[in-house]
């Protein structure tokens, strides 16, 4: 094995000379950069002198890499599971349901939360960590940041039980005031319709300079990325035992969202608390008819795209005495084209379960061990490029242990055009490094690596489903 390893180096050596040429050579132009202008000629050039010599050395590195091959048996391609690992992730679900069964049966609703105005120091954090909110490395010690859309989140571990949330542009008094009376609003609706698993935490507006604002906002008891809820949610959608739960939660969903025309409606808005109350925030008020079928995005979010065809009749009955003549009517005609994205979208789901059931993969932190041996029908850099999206894999997966889905806490998205696998490959691949990764992943798959793989937001992010 160290001797194949040795020899893999030497071939890599052999290739990369090749690989940056044609990297240069095929770089695309860009009109008026006089000076890439001038090092393409001159590339050019010296690519009649290099191209055959380079060339040569490429050939004969993979002729070598290809005798190597002959004598590389089949291993494993992931870590086996822990018995410890498979219990704790088993457990991780069964602790959900005892809460959220529990919470249902005492009808109990949310506590009145509080908060209190953080003082002038931390809001002197706030404002540098809004400064610095897209260089994330140069944020203040102690806060995190997630960002949705055109929203910030802020996160500073002085003050744990709150969030501060801003905007891309700078929130004026009258925004942020709007904010804290729109969901003021929200909770005093689930309290008069007595919609006791729904909970709008607490909020208020805070000045950091004139005329910028920034909401203080009580935090709820949640993991709330949206791949993890919309596992959990599906989960529960699955499970015999939280039938009950799962069906008052979407019938008090129903009828939030046709009285208060809640119209973003996606998984990370609605999130299920560790208590097991749904939170609610970014109450856009844009109408019924976005919340059921929608979301604000006009995407394919919204209370119906993801509920078995055997639920959406049940919701949309439980909101109709809220909704007005037209917004049943639109809804209506909808239906059909709903419960075909849930049949698609749920045969995804089905498809993943049998491929992991294939693969023996047990647990979300399960990590691919695969060596570059086992990639020789990859060049030498894309050996390397797959070896790197290996390790994101493995790491972003760790991150996800104790999400109860083992499906979306396989989901990855990876950088294409930032970060250390950018940064380290961009000499061979440089702006063909979206449709580099796409081939990697195509490779990986076909060996039974990972799932699935698509670029997507223009060729910004891989997402790969391992």
């Amino acid at each position: 094995m160290e001797i194949q390893k040795s020899i893999l180096t030497v071939t890599g050596y052999l290739q990369a000379p090749f690989e940056v040429l044609c990297a240069e050579l095929f770089e695309p132009y860009t009109p008026g950069n006089y000076t890439q202008f001038f090092l393409k000629v001159l590339n050019l050039a010296l690519a009649v002198i290099w191209y055959p010599a380079f060339g040569t050395t490429y050939l004969l590195g993979r002729a070598i890499e290809w005798l190597v091959a002959q004598t590389v048996e089949e291993g494993p391609i992931r870590e086996e599971a822990s018995s410890s690992a498979i219990k704790a992730h088993a457990e991780n679900f069964t602790k959900t349901q005892e809460t959220t069964n529990a919470l249902l049966k005492s009808r109990a609703p949310h506590k009145e939360g509080s908060i209190v105005l953080p003082k002038k120091e931390v809001l002197e954090v706030m404002k540098e960590a809004y400064l610095k909110r897209y260089q994330v490395e140069e944020l203040p010690p102690g806060v995190k940041v997630l960002k949705a859309g055109n929203h910030f989140c802020f996160f500073y571990d002085k003050t744990p039980d709150v969030i501060y949330k801003t905007s891309d542009f700078n929130l004026s008094r009258s925004q942020a005031e709007e904010y804290v009376d729109q969901a003021d609003r929200a909770r005093a609706l689930c309290q008069k319709l007595n919609l006791f698993l729904l909970f709008v935490p607490k909020s208020c507006a805070v000045m950091l300079s004139d005329n910028e604002y920034i909401i203080v906002q009580e935090k709820a008891n949640t993991d709330a990325h949206f791949y993890n809820q919309r596992g959990l949610f599906r989960r529960l959608l699955q499970s015999p035992e939280s039938k009950e739960y799962v069906k008052e939660i979407h019938r008090q969903l129903a009828i939030f969202i046709a009285k208060f025309k809640f119209s973003d409606v996606k998984y990370n808005n609605y999130p299920i608390t560790d208590e097991g109350y749904v939170a609610l925030f970014d109450l856009d008020e844009k109408g019924a008819v976005k919340g059921f079928l929608s979301g604000c995005a006009d995407a394919e979010d919204g209370l119906l795209s993801d509920l078995p065809a055997e639920m959406q009749r049940e919701v949309v009955d439980a909101a109709k005495p809220y909704l007005a003549p037209f917004e049943i009517k639109e809804i209506e005609e909808s239906m059909e084209a709903k419960k075909a994205l849930s049949a698609k979208r749920w045969k995804k789901v089905h498809d993943y379960y049998q491929y992991a059931q294939k693969q023996e993969i047990k647990t979300p932190e399960q990590k691919l061990s695969i060596k570059a041996e086992q990639l020789l029908d990859l060049s030498a850099a894309e050996r390397s490029l797959a070896l790197a999206l290996i390790e994101r894999i493995n790491e972003n997966n760790a991150e996800h242990k104790n999400w109860v889905s083992l499906r979306t806490a396989r989901m990855n998205f990876i950088c294409t055009y930032s970060g250390s696998i950018y940064k380290d490959h961009s000499l061979f691949f440089r702006s063909d490094m979206p449709q580099a990764l796409k081939r990697v992943a195509k490779h990986l798959k076909k060996i039974g690596a990972i799932f699935s793989y698509k670029l997507t937001d223009q060729d910004l992010y891989l997402k790969v489903q391992s």
